[in-house]
């Protein structure tokens, strides 16, 4: 039994849609790797996952019913972040427009304030799918945006990676962790000469 950490927390995982929702699908092998999780071999094999820990309903359903149900539990708003292309979210906007109500705001990781990461000035994951950013945009929700321009000052330093062992006891997970980490960091020195 595979586990999101060492001390027992568990995070079901959904699958999201395989595709923008009109463009093809595009990946960035150069700074993720060819897998988009490349740096570790500690990640499990999928006939080796935790069969409770794989949702079989698509991910946009399952957001609908979480936030549905905590509304309907407590009458709390729910805080979306996403920190890929918005194709989810924007699928969960248009078939399910009542959830609008549920949410108090989306923060997304993406756009750029000046020169982007795969152009002058688009970013990854804004440029994959800009149809779905606009219906996020265009929804009516308070939209947080968190651009290039700031994950670039999330550095993963050596003092990050002590921190990181540190409050997780050098576990697989941290290990697993540090490892992706590494990997990102310096492909994108590789890359960007960041």
């Amino acid at each position: 039994q595979h586990r999101l950490n060492d001390q027992g927390a568990h995070v079901q995982v959904f699958a999201g849609s395989p595709s923008p929702l009109i463009r093809e699908a595009k990946h960035d092998p150069e700074i993720h790797g060819e897998s988009g999780l490349c740096g570790t071999d500690r990640l499990p094999a999928n006939e080796d996952l935790d069969p409770s820990l794989v949702g079989h309903e698509k991910a946009v359903i399952a957001m609908w019913k979480e936030i549905s149900a905590v509304h309907a539990r407590s009458g709390t708003k729910t805080h979306v972040v996403a920190t890929g292309t918005l194709t989810n979210v924007a699928l969960l906007l248009k078939l399910y427009p009542e959830v609008k109500q549920r949410i108090v705001s989306i923060t997304l990781m993406g756009g750029a304030i000046g020169s982007g990461n795969r152009g002058p000035c688009a970013e990854f994951n804004i440029q994959n799918d800009p149809e779905a950013a606009k219906i996020v945009c265009d929804s009516g929700i308070k939209v947080v945006m968190v651009p290039l321009e700031v994950t670039h000052t999330a550095l993963v330093t050596s003092a990050v990676l002590s921190e990181i062992r540190t409050r997780l006891k050098d576990s697989n997970f941290s290990k697993l962790v540090i490892e992706l980490l590494t990997f990102f960091k310096d492909t994108y020195r590789s890359v960007f000469g960041m």
